[in-house]
């Protein structure tokens, strides 16, 4: 869906109310303004974005309230609950056989109430603050045995959970989430201990969606809404460096997102999963990890779709060695048709990551500007200043699809996931020349782009700069120097690093069973078109008629004329690249 422009600023969409300009505003019209954004954060995010789950309610809540049904111990003060907890979890670790001077020796839980009470203790382990590292990691341990069970139980593992292993794998499932949850006291030491049982936690999900040939549908589900609370409560707040959220922010999404295709070749998710999980994704996309992993599983997934509709003579989209365990997954074509789709709009409109205003229109940003110490608005949060490189990274991919569309599927892979991986810090940023003398300029070929952010959005001459290229047989010279224009305004510039494209002398012709131009445009257009357009302004009528789809477009009678036009149609429309 596209914003409207009747704003005065591009750094202002319509829905998310200037509340200040800087962070030295009035602290009491601030807190106002941003308690009254609280009340339609929910509804702007409705707005942002496609329909396609209009239809179907979201899961949000309901997954919050079930992740926060406690143990009976936490009922109890902190030390009765821990010295009932701490022996008994400490018996069943010692029965794993897992540590060095220890046997796995049958379980003596034989009944279902036996089990259940034993996992009330533990998710209460799980749970324990991080100073109880031991009893904690015993928990996990217990668990991760016992979740095994979904593949081949040891004798360890209670006669229970062997006989029925989906129902009480659902159950963990729901405590582990206590293992991932922020602590407020944590340390540094106490956060990479922290880090370590949750990646032990994710190794054993990972093993059991790969390998495990039991899983039923109500177990999928259970697994699919651990991982969307997880990457949720680790990933909405604001980015702070080095916290659990910033350690382990690669590794959930990029687990949360395999296995989502595995549970979509397996047990296709429902569409208010679906529903919930671009709700989320929308809360999430201050995280450059996030952005990615969505290009990594867009360009997997369109490889699989060039190859079922177009013939193996379509020119190949290839995909990184780190990427084949995405194309490996078996899936039904309309399996693949059905997930790319879905997994290409996850994000909403990738062009609104040039808004501060409307990616920090969260909960979790709202929280942080009541609940700091000094009220800012939560567009000037730092962790924004990352966003255009989050939007050039997420532009380039959609850039990838189009071309590969066309037959143009030959890009250098490496460089995208070199440019993917790059780590934007203050230290890497260098000092751009400002001028370029009038000689030197050149029609561009290629193209970077470097900018500084702009908390109210981003100006087109932050954001779009121009630089001249040859291939690189070509011998260099003063006149093909790259130019790079930077405003003299910005202060602190993003080292974008600069993207060669090719020139269109070196890209091969286009093939004859590529697909018609109106079809791509209708699934890149609006996002290609209003990129192009960051930092112009349009009038309203203008640009609200510009965004319409080429198949809707009526040319209406002349007024005075009498001339009369037909509509046009998608038939005549339909002409080739």
């Amino acid at each position: 869906m596209h914003r409207s422009a009747a704003h005065d600023s591009i750094g202002s969409p319509p829905g998310i109310g200037s509340v200040a300009s800087t962070p030295q505003c009035n602290s009491d019209a601030l807190s106002l303004g941003i308690f009254s954004r609280v009340n339609t954060s929910v509804k702007g995010q409705e707005v942002v974005g496609t329909r396609m789950y209009s239809e179907w309610a979201s899961m949000q809540q309901t997954i919050q309230q079930d992740l926060n049904d406690l143990s009976v111990l936490n009922k109890f003060p902190l030390i009765a609950g821990k010295d009932v907890a701490t022996p008994i979890v400490k018996h069943l670790a010692s029965n794993l056989g897992i540590s060095s001077n220890a046997h796995c020796e049958p379980s003596r839980l034989e009944e279902d109430k036996d089990v259940l009470w034993c996992m009330e203790v533990l998710s209460y382990g799980l749970g324990l603050p991080l100073v109880e590292h031991d009893t904690i990691r015993d928990s996990v341990n217990v668990y991760c045995e016992w979740l095994m069970a979904l593949l081949k139980p040891k004798i360890c593992v209670p006669k229970p959970i062997c006989e029925d292993p989906n129902h009480y794998a659902q159950i963990m499932m729901k405590h582990f989430y206590n293992v991932f949850v922020p602590r407020t006291e944590s340390n540094a030491d106490a956060i990479n201990r922290q880090v370590v049982l949750c990646h032990r936690v994710l190794r054993s999900l990972q093993k059991v969606a790969r390998e495990s040939v039991v899983l039923v549908r109500e177990t999928w589900e259970s697994m699919l809404v651990l991982l969307l609370a997880i990457n949720d409560a680790l990933l909405a707040p604001p980015t702070v460096k080095d916290d659990i959220g910033d350690q382990l922010c690669e590794r959930v999404v990029g687990v949360l997102f395999e296995i989502w295709l595995l549970a979509c070749a397996y047990s296709f998710p429902s569409p208010s999963l679906w529903k919930t999980f671009r709700d989320m994704c929308l809360n999430w996309r201050h995280r450059i990890n996030l952005v990615d992993q969505w290009n990594r599983v867009n360009m997997a997934l369109t490889s699989k779709l060039l190859r079922f509709m177009y013939g193996p003579s379509f020119p190949e989209l290839k995909i990184g060695e780190d990427d084949c365990h995405f194309t490996s997954i078996e899936m039904s074509n309309d399996c693949v048709a059905q997930s790319w789709f879905r997994f290409l709009h996850l994000l909403g409109n990738p062009v609104e990551l040039c808004y501060p205003a409307v990616i920090s229109n969260t909960p979790k940003f709202l929280h942080f500007a009541i609940t700091s110490e000094c009220v800012v608005d939560p567009c000037q949060h730092e962790c924004l200043d990352i966003l255009p490189h989050i939007l050039l990274k997420a532009m380039r991919g959609v850039s990838i699809l189009v071309d590969a569309f066309l037959g143009i599927a030959n890009y250098p892979v490496d460089e995208f996931h070199w440019a993917a991986n790059k780590t934007v810090t203050s230290s890497s940023v260098q000092q751009q020349p400002t001028v370029t003398p009038p000689q030197l300029r050149k029609p561009a070929k290629s193209f970077s782009v470097t900018s500084a952010v702009n908390k109210g959005g981003l100006p087109k001459s932050s954001i779009m700069a121009l630089s001249a290229s040859k291939s690189s047989n070509v011998p260099s010279s003063s006149s093909q120097t790259s130019v790079v224009y930077t405003p003299t305004s910005v202060q602190q510039p993003h080292p974008f690093p600069s993207i060669t494209v090719g020139t269109y002398e070196s890209r091969p012709p286009l093939v004859s069973s590529r697909p018609r131009c109106n079809s791509i445009l209708h699934l890149f257009g609006s996002w290609l078109f209003e990129a192009a357009l960051i930092g112009s302004h349009l009038p309203t009528s203008s640009r609200a008629e510009n965004m319409k789809r080429p198949s809707s477009l009526v040319l209406e009678t002349r007024r005075g004329s009498g001339t009369s036009f037909p509509e046009i149609g998608r038939a005549s429309c339909r002409e080739r690249v």
